[in-house]
């Protein structure tokens, strides 16, 4: 299909070199070189491309991808870090950063699924681009050359396949019969739900006297009588351009594609269309997340709201690779992501379908010297069981706990003796176990060595009788008064285990420590901020350590016994510091943020940004709570405008708050305006600089928390 012959452009862009040593004809051959496949020699021509003056960017880029191809991963980190200094907000900055730990991170992906080349390939000289339709897939494909050398132009197939154990098996491949007109090469198509319209790519009617041959995607409808309809072209295509690759979402209402149309990013972008008021569109551009300035080919739009595509342009293990990004709820693109090997190679791969439960699928490499079709699949879990047995009495014990440190771990209590473990990828596992009165202690398993079905037995060793402790209590910071029932959270910080306790009527509590572990500790309590202490606490088996601390806990809203003050923490560091202005309808606590604004500006200033991230972490570690963020201006101007700019002032930090992932549920943007001044100066008072600043304030206060 759409096409250029790399290797006499080659041949041609080194007769001219031997003429003339012009600078855009070796930055043509270096990457002429990389099309070609032949990475050594573009490194040669990359090294000297990046010496001549006034080199672009986008050639450092490129070397840094040959290097890194040729396995030269420190080499390549140095010409990215001169890259990123060209282009310092460069989208794909934090891979490029440490390309070397990228570059493991997409071979330690591999032993996640298993590849077939599938039978299929072998009626064909090529095959690429599977769709998927009815019980099977429709691909282009070239056939071999006939008898007399003929060779037959891309064309679409169809074949079936039946699951069974795991394995595909597939029927004889046919070819897919919409013969309407004579136009040559014909593949990458996508289907509608209901399967009655195709949309496809093909070549358009002329090539160009440069040899460039550009495509175009055409659609059909297929008629209740099964006839298909004549083919018709998509609005936008264009003969100055290609359009290719077609994909279309689950309910039809979006077409995604690929095409090197003005105004991109670079060589190919995708854009995406949608279906209003009986036509498509015009097309849209998915902007610089998605698109950068190589080649972007290939989409396929997932129902779970990703889009899988391939690229050139972001880094990955060779030419194109396959990645996926994904649309959030106001349909912009976020976290590219390289899907990794062994899907991803040092060739060519792209044309990815994925099945809807996102277990499998299909995609297009030409890692054996041809485009060929290949299966993946994720590794099937491994399921088995497991028990905990006294090392002593060899009984069976009952009410432990296991637990693993990883998301590839899945572990269901069945019984009070007994767990199902399964493990999910081809891996190797730690498995830890907790029970009162033993030691904690962990088992590795590994995914290799596991029988599906098989019962394990942990042993478990029961803990010496003198254990060192954590003694305390919990007082309130504003009365002093200690605070009852508080659920103190013991985590391990070793194995993850997280054990419950409380306080007494007094609020003492006493926790016994299990040796060889180090711990942390947090304290909740309805109406009271969360607590994190600082302090981490590691105690050895053979050893009895006592600690004792009192923890201070911080109420939402002030008490009869005391009025709050400074909130200082218990080793004198400042945390927020506490308004003089009482909201006396709820006896609620209102805290000071240290932001600072321009004159009539709702924008923060860059030295606020630290102050927002402190209340961030705070309702980050207290996920219920529902905060009032309330700004507040001096009585200087008009009431009205200070009242919409204070306004605007917490929606902005309210905003900033939402864009870091905290709910909207929990945030109220109330601006005062003038209205709640802590000193005399109001309208027609005459105060001191000093006391106008007093009142510029913002603050944020607890309403109450979730579900309350």
């Amino acid at each position: 299909m759409e096409s250029l012959n790399y290797s006499e452009a080659i041949d041609v862009y080194l007769d001219i070199l031997e003429k003339d040593d012009l600078p855009e004809i070796k930055t043509a051959l270096a990457n002429a070189y990389v099309k070609n496949k032949d990475y050594v020699a573009a490194e040669t021509w990359f090294s000297q491309i990046i010496n001549l003056p006034e080199t672009d960017a986008s050639n450092y880029f490129q070397y840094g991808k040959v290097l890194l191809h040729n396995g030269k991963c420190d080499t390549a980190q140095q010409v990215f870090n001169q890259f990123l200094k060209l282009k310092p907000y460069d989208l794909r900055k934090p891979t490029l950063k440490d390309v070397c730990g990228f570059s493991r991170q997409l071979e330690a992906k591999a032993s996640d699924y298993e590849l077939s080349d599938l039978n299929i390939n072998n009626y064909f000289n090529e095959a690429l681009a599977p769709a998927f339709y009815k019980n099977g897939i429709v691909f282009g494909a070239v056939k071999p050359l006939d008898s007399l050398g003929n060779k037959d132009p891309f064309n679409l197939f169809f074949v079936d396949y039946q699951e069974s154990a795991g394995q595909l098996t597939f029927g004889p491949p046919k070819k897919f019969t919409i013969d309407l007109d004579n136009i040559p090469n014909r593949a990458i198509a996508t289907f509608t739900a209901d399967q009655k319209e195709i949309y496809l790519t093909q070549n358009q009617a002329d090539a160009t006297n440069s040899g460039v041959i550009r495509l175009e995607i055409v659609f059909s409808i297929n008629y209740e009588n099964g006839e298909w309809s004549n083919l018709l072209p998509l609005p936008f295509n264009n003969a100055a351009y290609s359009v290719a690759h077609p994909s279309l979402s689950p309910d039809g209402n979006r077409l995604f594609f690929s095409s090197d149309m003005p105004g991109g990013f670079g060589g190919k972008d995708i854009y995406v269309t949608s279906w209003e008021n009986g036509q498509w569109q015009n097309p849209i551009n998915l902007g610089p997340t998605v698109n950068t300035d190589g080649d972007e080919l290939y989409p396929f739009y997932h129902s779970n709201s990703k889009l899988y595509f391939s690229s050139d342009g972001h880094l990955g293990m060779g030419g194109q690779d396959i990645f996926v990004v994904t649309e959030n709820e106001n349909g912009l693109w976020e976290n590219v992501e390289n899907i990794g090997a062994p899907v991803n190679s040092s060739f060519d791969d792209f044309g990815i379908i994925v099945s809807e439960d996102e277990s499998n699928g299909f995609f297009t490499t030409n890692r054996k010297g041809v485009d060929r079709i290949f299966h993946y699949k994720h590794n099937s879990e491994k399921t088995f069981w497991m028990a905990a047995v006294d090392e002593e009495s060899e009984l069976i014990l009952s009410d432990f706990n296991l637990m693993a440190r990883s998301e590839n771990v899945v572990i269901e209590k069945t019984s009070d003796r007994f767990y199902n473990i399964s493990l999910l990828k081809n891996d190797c596992f730690d498995i830890y176990s907790d029970k009162p009165k033993y030691k904690q202690d962990k088992i590795r398993l590994c995914n290799k060595d596991i029988t599906p079905g098989d019962t394990l037995y942990f042993l478990m060793q029961k803990e010496p009788q003198l254990v060192s402790r954590i003694e305390g209590t919990v007082i309130d910071q504003f009365s002093g008064m200690p605070v009852a029932n508080t659920l103190l959270l013991l985590n391990n910080t070793n194995t993850g285990f997280v054990r419950e306790f409380q306080s007494n009527a007094d609020g003492h509590f006493m926790i016994d420590l299990p040796g060889d572990f180090c711990y942390g500790l947090k304290a909740r309590k309805d109406d009271f901020f969360t607590k994190k202490i600082d302090q981490t606490y590691c105690v050895e088996s053979q050893e009895v350590r006592t600690f004792l601390i009192d923890i201070y806990m911080q109420p939402f809203k002030r008490t009869a016994e005391a009025e709050p003050q400074l909130l200082t923490s218990k080793t004198g560091e400042k945390a927020f510091e506490i308004s003089k202005k009482v909201y006396e309808e709820d006896n609620s606590v209102a805290y000071l943020l240290n932001i600072y604004y321009d004159s009539g500006r709702a924008s923060v200033r860059k030295e606020g940004i630290i102050e927002l991230e402190k209340l961030l972490a705070l309702l980050q570690e207290n996920p219920d709570i529902i905060v009032e963020i309330s700004s507040h201006t001096d009585s200087k101007g008009s009431s009205t405008v200070n009242e919409k700019l204070s306004q605007r002032r917490a929606h902005a930090i309210v905003q900033y708050l939402i864009n870091k992932g905290i709910s909207p549920k929990r945030l109220v943007a109330i601006g005062y305006g003038e209205t709640k001044p802590v000193n005399h100066c109001v309208d027609g008072v005459d105060c001191s600089e000093e006391e106008y600043q007093m009142n510029r304030r913002t603050e944020f206060r607890v309403l109450g928390e979730l579900g309350n």
